[in-house]
């Protein structure tokens, strides 16, 4: 088994001796500590404090009078409850720093020059959004999140750059998904035109990155403590930080639909609904964006928990994931 799950795992906070035990767990199956030690190189009490470790992640069953691996346990849930912790911290993170940052902003004069950071306020944040999305030679990277202020929900100008060939990958909030004008006008059509599109349950900040040379970012609207204000970073720390950060909410976002996307296993429809269900989109929201009824809705959930041997809506949501449905 590669040890690239050694670093997958530690992406998601497990430790880097928890990481290898447990892929040493699933090479071989449960053994004495005293066997993984040795093959590890490592002390029986390191082993045995992994064990402790992954025991309260849900990875493994483990008899604590004893210290014994009884089983290896399926991952799905645990995981997934460790992306919500770690989203949450990175949410955290981002909204102290940035408020800091404002505070700051208040209390001190203004930047001094070549910092790599400009305040934009109002109306200038729209206009220099335009002016950099134009500027674009490769690729767009973004956070999105509602609620929104626009005249127009329609975004020509994303789909006049996908037809000179400038990438795009989103990731929505799901407040984005249940805000039906913007669904239906601005994430569709640009989806259908090449835009790459995930969804988070709640996205750290609005962002737009352009290039890898330069971003806006912004608080989300509805946590910010000064509204209509963003920063443009040209720092190459600072936007490497941001561009970590994007990639790592991509890796555990799930895919909106997909031009053309089609599976053998289900139906297309089944496969858009399940990936709105996995983020926690409400019935009614998904039914409006698919075009199909509340009733049409449960009738496919009932079929799909039928094929899957479901017995609830979290045991479908573990089998999707497990088996690739969400893919």
């Amino acid at each position: 088994m590669s040890r690239e799950l050694d670093q997958h795992l530690r992406t998601l906070g497990i430790a880097e001796p928890a990481a290898e035990v447990y892929r040493s767990l699933l090479e071989h199956g449960p053994r004495p500590a005293a066997h993984i030690a040795e093959e590890l190189d490592r002390s029986a009490s390191q082993v045995r404090g992994s064990f402790e470790e992954l025991g309260e992640l849900g990875l493994i069953a483990l008899d604590e009078s004893s210290g014994v691996v009884h089983a290896i346990l399926d991952p799905t849930a645990a995981l997934r409850s460790r992306r919500a912790v770690l989203e949450l911290e990175i949410a955290i993170s981002i909204d102290a720093s940035v408020a800091a940052y404002e505070r700051h902003r208040r209390n001190h004069a203004a930047p001094s020059p070549n910092v790599g950071v400009e305040i934009l306020h109002g109306g200038d944040i729209a206009d220099r959004v335009a002016e950099l999305e134009r500027s674009a030679l490769h690729e767009l990277r973004g956070f999105d999140t509602a609620p929104y202020d626009a005249s127009s929900w329609e975004n020509p100008r994303e789909i006049a750059n996908l037809q000179r060939g400038v990438g795009y990958r989103i990731v929505y909030a799901k407040s984005s998904i249940e805000t039906p004008r913007f669904y239906e006008q601005n994430i569709v059509p640009c989806i259908n035109a090449g835009e790459v599109a995930r969804c988070v349950s709640r996205v750290p900040t609005k962002m737009f990155l352009v290039d890898d040379t330069v971003a806006v970012v912004s608080l989300a609207v509805d946590r910010a403590d000064v509204r209509h204000t963003a920063m443009e970073v040209r720092s190459e720390q600072l936007l490497a930080a941001l561009t970590a950060l994007f990639e790592l909410t991509w890796q555990t976002a799930t895919p909106l639909l997909q031009k053309h996307d089609l599976r053998c296993d289900l139906r297309p429809i089944e496969t858009l609904l399940l990936r709105q269900l996995a983020i926690g989109v409400t019935d009614k929201a998904a039914a409006r964006n698919l075009r199909i009824s509340s009733r049409t809705v449960a009738r496919y959930v009932e079929r799909l928990m039928e094929l899957s041997g479901a017995t609830s809506r979290f045991q479908l949501a573990v089998y999707a994931a497990k088996h690739g449905w969400l893919d």
